[in-house]
């Protein structure tokens, strides 16, 4: 099967912005729990995570998705005309 390109680099490219995502969430999170209280930061470090993953679960779902278009497509056509039985092989009615 042929390893689509598109497919590939969306996929590491979900695994590294979610991985930037959960640390700036991280990061982020602190100076608003000084700021707004600790319950405040906790949520919005929760929160972002969350939605670090879910956007990324996304992504990597289009690159799959793409991945899977690529393997129906190297799958099919080519062996159609070939199946169809010969000329002598055909019975006569």
């Amino acid at each position: 099967m042929k390893e689509n390109k598109i497919a590939k680099i969306l996929k590491v490219y979900a695994y590294i912005n979610g991985a930037v995502g959960i640390i700036a969430s991280c990061v982020m999170g602190g100076p608003l729990s000084d700021i707004l209280g600790d319950e405040i930061g906790i949520l919005s470090i929760a929160f972002g995570i969350a939605a670090a993953i879910a956007v990324n679960f996304l992504i990597y779902a289009f690159g799959e998705h793409l991945q899977l278009l690529q393997d129906i497509k190297s799958n099919t056509g080519n062996g159609i005309i070939n199946d169809r039985p010969q000329e002598d092989e055909i019975p006569e009615i």
